[in-house]
């Protein structure tokens, strides 16, 4: 695995919140080297004809892995933002397909394609909304804990991010132990912000212009003194 072709062309590579597999990364970047006339848009769009050619030929009874394993592909391999916005409608295709299929509402590959789409959107609340009203994914711990971490970091809603996370735990979402993760997680930063605020108040304010009188200071400084 050579991380070195990976230096080399920083420029063009665009950070993955899910991480980059390094090994088709260098593999990619080297191939783009090679052929240096060779348009990267044109190469991708070409990949994509295959994949898309692969769904039309789809006979079997699980078309939501042929999709799931397109888009990571897309994911992987769109390395500037040019690119990163062709992925945008797949995900939207995606979504829209399999909605009313009961196959796939509590499937985790399908919720994950969604929180995908919601990582895009400026306002999750309403896609949220919208997978809670027609079931899909409520029976998923990742459901939970993603609408939590949605309203904890976009909106500073804490008190209903935890409300969602003993959501999802009193109806015994899956696995458990995630929401119990998530949960116990919470708290710390709950805990630690509690704890930054304390800090912040508790620094002593800056003495006023010119000093100030201190304990201790001679109190008959500058005082005349009476002789008896």
């Amino acid at each position: 695995m050579e991380f070195a072709q990976i230096e080399d062309s920083k420029e063009n590579v665009q950070p993955l919140a899910s991480g980059r597999d390094a090994r088709k990364l260098a593999q990619q970047l080297k191939a783009q080297k090679e052929k240096p006339t060779q348009d990267t848009t044109s190469l991708f769009q070409e990949a994509c004809k295959d994949w898309e050619e692969q769904l039309d030929q789809y006979n079997g009874d699980d078309r939501l892995q042929v999709w799931d394993d397109y888009i990571r592909w897309a994911q992987q391999n769109a390395t500037s933002d040019k690119l990163m916005a062709q992925v945008v409608p797949l995900l939207q295709r995606c979504t829209r397909e399999f909605q009313k299929d009961e196959q796939y509402k509590q499937d985790p590959r399908y919720l994950r394609i969604w929180i995908k789409y919601i990582d895009t959107v400026k306002d999750p609340s309403d896609v949220f909304s919208f997978l809670e009203a027609n079931g899909i994914g409520t029976s998923l711990a990742l459901f939970y804990t993603s609408w939590a971490l949605a309203m904890e970091l976009k909106k500073g809603m804490y008190a209903e991010a935890y409300a969602k996370l003993e959501e999802g735990t009193n109806k015994k979402a899956e696995p458990e132990e995630k929401l119990k993760l998530a949960l116990k997680q919470f708290q710390h930063r709950m805990n630690q912000r509690t704890l930054d605020a304390m800090t912040k108040t508790a620094v002593p304010a800056d003495p006023p212009p010119g000093g100030g009188r201190e304990f201790g200071d001679q109190l008959s400084k500058g005082r005349r003194v009476v002789k008896q």
